[in-house]
This record gives structure tokens, C-alpha cells and sequence, in this order.
């Protein structure tokens, strides 16, 4: 049986580019992730406006253990999960920082899935690892480098007012990486992010 998707279409218009939908699986992998962390795994929405239609799709861009870093339709994914799933948006003043996120994120496309990682993140923190991801440590990087690739081209196009709401955007953003240690994020640390994003909304 498929799942009812009445949840998401009330909200699918405003899902853009920076967004993350976090799950929480029902099954064995998923309970056991959730052990050590609210939610067993995370997404990055990204839009593809050339391609999404009367529908209205929306994509995500996510770190899987088959494929590694790769896309998806979200609808499709929401309709066959066996589990919830919630909505983070970003925060309004993030908005000129989004297409930097989405550039960084599909420049990912086809790196290989982290599974030290993943593993060594449940018994303690490790850091970011430049050659391969699992799914909320690409999430989380995605958002850090769009950021620094934002404030970069801010800089180099210099007003001070940009500069200055860049600062305070990169700042906010380090001060949500340092609740999690300076270290690669768990699907759960997304919840502790609120200087970045809105509070969740369910979607399934």
C-alpha cells in the first residue's frame, strides 16, 4: 500500500533548494541508527525547474549506501518510505545562499557513501571526509560550502551591507556546527540547528 501524500502537497510549492527532509525508518538499519540519533536519515531538497512540470516535482539529493551521492524524486521516495518524514526549511535570510548550496551539492553526484564514517559516527563524532559521505554529512557540508562560496562572491562583489549580512549568516551557521562539536553531523543533529532552519513540519 502506498502512502498518502496529502501531508507533503500542502507544502510541496514552498520546498526550495537548501531545504532537508529528515526520516525516521521503521526498519531494523533505521531503529538502530535512531538509537544514537533522533532520525535515520536526511535529504537535501533541490529544484530542477526545467523539469518539474505541472506536477510541480521536487527532487532531493542524497548519500545511500547503493549508489552513494545521487538523485531522486521526492514524491517517490515519500510514497514507497516505510517511516515518517519531517520538513526543514531555511531560514528567509538564507535565500541568496540556496543556489551555492544547490551547485555544491550536485557537484557531489557520484561520490562514493562513507560507511567508516557512518559506523565510527555512532560510537563517537568523527570529522568530515572529503572523499566520501553518508547522508547527513553530505547534507551538512552542502549547506557550510554553499555558505563559503556565498560569502566569497560576496566579498569579491563588495557592499558592505552584503558583507556584513554574510558574516552574520556564516556566523549563525557556525554557531549550529558548534553544538555538534566542530564534527560531521548525525541525522538527528539537524533538530539542534536553529539558527539555520525553521522548526520541522511533518510531511509523511
Amino acid at each position: 500500500m502506498k502512502n498518502d501524500l496529502t501531508k507533503y502537497n500542502a507544502v510541496r510549492d514552498d520546498l526550495h533548494t537548501g531545504d532537508v527532509i529528515t526520516f525516521a525508518g521503521s526498519g531494523l538499519v533505521s531503529l538502530v541508527i535512531r538509537l544514537a540519533t533522533q532520525r535515520s536519515h536526511v535529504a537535501l531538497v533541490v529544484r530542477l525547474r526545467d523539469y518539474e512540470g505541472d506536477e510541480k516535482r521536487r527532487f532531493i539529493l542524497e548519500a545511500n549506501g547503493i549508489h552513494g551521492i545521487s538523485l531522486h524524486l521526492l514524491s517517490s521516495r515519500l510514497r514507497e518510505y516505510s517511516g515518517k518524514a519531517w520538513w526543514l526549511q531555511l531560514r528567509e535570510e538564507f535565500s541568496p545562499v540556496r543556489p551555492y548550496i544547490g551547485t555544491w551539492a550536485f557537484a557531489q553526484i557520484g561520490t562514493s557513501y562513507d560507511y567508516p564514517g557512518l559506523f565510527l559516527n555512532a560510537l563517537g563524532r568523527v570529522s568530515d571526509n572529503a572523499r566520501a559521505y553518508f547522508c547527513s554529512e553530505y547534507a551538512w557540508l552542502a549547506i557550510r560550502q554553499g555558505m563559503s562560496k556565498a560569502a566569497a562572491v560576496s566579498f569579491l562583489n563588495a557592499s558592505h551591507e552584503s558583507d556584513y549580512e554574510m558574516a552574520d549568516l556564516r556566523q549563525r551557521i557556525f554557531r549550529d556546527f558548534k553544538r555538534i562539536g566542530m564534527k560531521a553531523a548525525r541525522p538527528g543533529d539537524f533538530l539542534k540547528f536553529t539558527s539555520t532552519f525553521k522548526p520541522e513540519v511533518p510531511i509523511l
